[in-house]
């Protein structure tokens, strides 16, 4: 359910991109505010990549457009896309996926027991960082390493990088602890 996205605006340089999580069968994915280009959602257009389950590569590739929420947007740093149809390649003549479909959405009831995260849990986060090139599914290990609750943040050792914007950040039984949004380091490490 974790997905690559890529965002376009009206400008030459509104181009960005992230991570984000498929929540509905019908293509919601939430992501982060700060990936959606430019200062008008209306005139972004987006593309949702979903990974090939057996190998993270690039498998189907979605149109979608943002959804921002002023308040939740601004104050939370998250947005969502939304897919609406089938990305079709006019050079190759090809569709890259299938519309309307069930999209595998995730899937927290499955997974969730409503336990409180501690200090040097394990922690595995996914997505699709520029450093390993951005173009296939990530997943990394590491440990919850600080917890400031009262600012709603986690810091793990689980290795991020620019582009796992929107991910997915889960314990050990699989149940969703955060979105990976910002990286602090130093010229040695990062958390």
């Amino acid at each position: 359910a974790v997905v690559n996205i890529y965002c376009e605006g009206g400008g030459e340089d509104d181009v960005s991109g992230g991570s984000g999580t498929i929540m509905t069968e019908d293509g919601l994915v939430l992501t982060n505010a700060h990936i959606i280009p430019g200062d008008d959602p209306d005139n972004v257009g987006c593309l949702v990549i979903l990974p090939d389950p057996a190998n993270g590569s690039p498998d189907e590739i979605y149109l979608a457009y943002p959804i921002v929420i002023p308040d939740l947007s601004e104050k939370y740093d998250l947005a969502f896309v939304q897919i609406h149809d089938v990305f079709y390649d006019e050079e190759e003549g090809k569709a890259y996926g299938d519309y309307p479909k069930k999209f595998p959405a995730y899937d927290s009831d499955r997974y969730c027991k409503n336990e409180n995260l501690k200090l040097g849990e394990p922690v595995r986060v996914y997505g699709y960082p520029a450093i390993s090139g951005g173009y296939a599914l990530t997943i990394t290990d590491g440990v919850v390493s600080s917890l400031l609750p009262d600012e709603g943040l986690i810091f793990t050792s689980a290795k991020i990088s620019h582009g796992n914007s929107g991910g997915l950040a889960v314990d050990q039984n699989g149940c969703r602890i955060g979105i990976p949004a910002m990286v602090n380091g130093d010229e040695n490490e990062s958390l």
